[in-house]
């Protein structure tokens, strides 16, 4: 019988498990990053599988840093996202108010000048 490769998904595991050790020595805060670390690099095992050229863990490394990365681009975004809502708002405000000048004028026309007491 042949030979057969490990998919990358054991090497994956293989790799967590040597590092369990190291993972029991960090700072409760930091194991859970640590998790979080190998769940991105576990969301990219395809792409891994497909870069023979590369070391298994290294391409491991390459998926933590594209997750990483796309959290810092996503971040970048929140400062015009935040001023294009600031604007919105601020459109629609000004709209509500000649809104309720409008019906103030309407009233008036249909109903009459409100009587002063």
């Amino acid at each position: 019988m042949g030979n057969t490769n490990s998919t990358i998904t054991d090497i994956l595991q293989r790799e967590e498990q040597a590092l369990a050790n190291y993972r029991r020595a960090l700072r409760r805060e930091h194991q859970i990053v640590f998790d979080d670390l190998f769940s991105a690099a576990y969301k990219h095992r395809a792409p891994s599988s497909l870069s023979k050229h590369l070391l298994p863990f290294e391409t491991f490394l390459l998926s933590m840093l594209i997750e990483e990365h796309a959290e810092v681009m996503a971040l970048r975004e929140l400062p015009r996202e935040v001023t294009r809502l600031r604007g919105e708002v601020e459109y629609l405000c000004r709209r509500q108010e000649s809104f309720e000048l409008n019906y103030e004028r309407v009233h008036w026309l249909v109903a009459g000048p409100v009587p002063t007491p």
